[in-house]
């Protein structure tokens, strides 16, 4: 791992001379692309900020503010001073849509004072987008009790996202949406720039919330942060305290750059040292018996995962019923060079200590990770509005991914808030659910949004590849493999179903962490196509909502280099696929005609 970061000047106009030179500072992007200006009113002693693309506005003047018991930093203030730096470091992480990640921007800082109290805005300027937090110096304990930040989406525009409060754990369907309040992640398209822009927020932790969005009325296009409904009570931390990032991911003429960008992963905190090259973090692939049904067979599930190669084999709910002596069945996964994911939900483990029992007597046993669920269903097991979101809601998430380091226990999160690009501090999280998976039935408009709201935040498990489900054909099916990542790839169907298949093959191959990832084609609620690469072979994904005719251009694969292309698409009618092997070079291009929920799958190995 190689970090610099260069501070290209000290703090400027100390004592502001005259208050024109204070007004506003501008920040841009390497390329000079993003754009965000930065307004002191010192009339107001207020702070607002702007963005834009080369010459199109994409959020509009907004206002910046945090209340404490300290201070109220939203009016009042007095400007101390700026200082601007540049970010440029490289690092690689064991799973994600890339193995190494290039964090690279210019940062702006503005000093502020305000009843003695200090505060400090950061701004980061990206070439894919914009980020901003708060920063608190000092030292003692501090309430925070809300913000006055919000996003002025400038221009006219469609949201996509869930409404807020969503269902448990984040599971409402994902589509086309106009209401007053909106979960993060929110989808704008602005119609008449042709931009979209994915509002957020990274490093999220238990000194913090996961706020929503809310506006007047929906003629408003000022959606300002609020916090959860069931955060009762201020955020208490103490300092020195850093915010969550703020994040606006900006894509010009199409979502590609919502889709394989990596901000949320570069605005986290570095890997904790413990984990850095940790050989007992291993992505892989899983076999599940929720789902499946045959739970009782625990050793004809190992049997298969070492017949198929996949690392893992998933118990879940009720496996001590049927699992009768566990050290016994993790001794058996080693024999077969796998090992097991052991399913528990979190009521009960409201306190450090009891995850501390619990990740110490897993260790012993000898499973290699842990699937923990209903994180909504904290303190009392009742469903609530958006208690995963709250300060006390990702305490507990916190602390299973401390002590599961500790213990070297690798983590699956169900029923739990969204990521927030976490994974870089510790890789060990495998997997976040966090939306309506194959557990819920979706429908294939919800599947073709989450490429774009929900999976560029991080990992997604919604359980790939079930044969015969919702209405989808195989080729659909198959693609979820590719479409959907996460550092844990935990399959739906029976085991006979695979070994049946016509794609067992490609199964046995599928990668769960990449090298590489490119968005071919895709809109909302209608189609998504994504590549991704390992090593030197290529998987690309498709599916559809309705049935259409796709283009995939091959012009991202090696020039000079042949590839020998393994196909799986949609017959004519029902869910079977077809499958042909054919030569591939860059300058080609394949016409697909889907099904109605249907898709196609190419694996691309260079020719020999």
């Amino acid at each position: 791992m190689t970090t610099l970061r260069i501070l290209l000047s000290g703090l400027v106009a100390l004592a502001m001379s005259h208050p024109l030179l204070a007004k506003s500072y501008d920040l841009a992007s390497p390329s000079g692309n993003i754009k965000t200006t930065v307004t002191f009113n010192e009339a107001a002693g207020t702070l607002s900020f702007r963005v834009t693309s080369g010459q199109t506005a994409i959020l509009a003047e907004s206002p910046l503010g945090i209340l404490t018991d300290k201070a109220k930093f939203t009016d009042g203030l007095k400007f101390v001073g700026a200082a601007k730096a540049k970010i440029d470091e490289t690092y690689t992480l064991p799973q994600g849509k890339v193995s190494r990640y290039h964090n690279q921007a210019n940062e702006l800082t503005l000093s502020l004072e305000k009843d003695g109290r200090k505060l400090n805005v950061i701004f980061r300027a990206y070439d894919d987008g914009i980020a901003f937090r708060y920063a608190i110096p000092g030292s003692g304990d501090i309430e925070i009790t809300a913000e006055t930040t919000a996003f002025h989406v400038a221009g006219e525009v469609v949201y996509w996202g869930q409404g807020h409060p969503n269902r448990y754990g984040y599971e409402d369907a994902l589509g086309r949406i106009d209401k007053e309040a909106f979960s993060l992640a929110l989808l704008c398209e602005l119609k008449g720039s042709k931009h979209w822009v994915l509002l957020a927020q990274a490093a999220t932790y238990s000194d913090y919330c996961i706020p929503h969005l809310t506006r007047a009325d929906r003629t408003s296009r000022l959606l300002k942060l609020t916090f959860p409904l069931d955060q009762k009570e201020p955020i208490k931390t103490t300092l020195p305290f850093a915010s969550p990032w703020r994040v606006a991911v900006i894509s010009p003429n199409g979502l590609s750059t919502i889709v394989e960008q990596t901000l949320f992963e570069n605005l986290n905190p570095p890997t904790e040292p413990e984990l850095v090259n940790a050989d007992w973090i291993q992505p892989g692939r899983s076999s599940w018996d929720w789902f499946a049904g045959d739970k009782k067979n625990w050793k004809g599930w190992l049997d298969f995962a070492e017949e198929m190669g996949w690392e893992y084999h998933l118990i879940d709910a009720g496996w001590e019923g049927y699992v009768k002596d566990p050290p016994a069945a993790t001794q058996y996964a080693k024999s077969k060079g796998r090992g097991i994911f052991a399913w528990r939900k979190t009521p009960g483990l409201m306190e450090a200590e009891a995850i501390e029992k619990l990740f110490k007597q897993y260790s012993e046993i000898g499973f290699r990770g842990s699937k923990v669920d209903f994180f909504d269903r904290l303190p009392n097991n009742r469903t609530t509005d958006d208690y995963e979101d709250t300060q006390m809601g990702l305490r507990v998430r916190d602390n299973l991914c401390r002590i599961g380091a500790k213990y070297k226990i690798q983590l699956v999160f169900h029923g739990c808030a969204i990521p927030s690009g976490e994974r870089r501090r510790w890789p060990h999280l495998l997997g976040t659910e966090a939306v309506r998976g194959q557990e819920g039935g979706p429908n294939a408009r919800h599947d073709n949004c989450i490429a774009y709201i929900r999976n560029p935040l991080g990992s997604v498990d919604w359980s790939p590849v079930c044969f015969g489900r919702s209405g989808k054909t195989d080729a659909y099916q198959l693609a979820t493999s590719v479409i959907f990542e996460s550092g844990l790839l935990i399959f739906a169907d029976l085991h006979k179903d695979y070994l049946a298949h016509p794609s067992k093959a490609f199964l046995m191959k599928v990668p769960a962490a990449w090298d590489e990832t490119k968005l071919i084609d895709g809109y909302p609620g209608t189609h998504t196509v994504i590549a991704r690469r390992k090593g030197k072979q290529w998987y690309v994904g498709g599916f559809t909502n309705k049935g259409r005719n796709i283009g995939v251009a091959f012009a991202f694969l090696q020039k000079g280099t042949t590839y020998t292309a393994t196909i799986f698409k949609d017959k004519k009618a029902g869910s079977e696929l077809t499958v042909e092997a054919k030569e591939i070079s860059s300058s080609d291009t394949i016409q697909f005609a889907t099904a109605d929920r249907g898709g196609f799958v190419v694996h691309l190995e260079p020719k020999k």
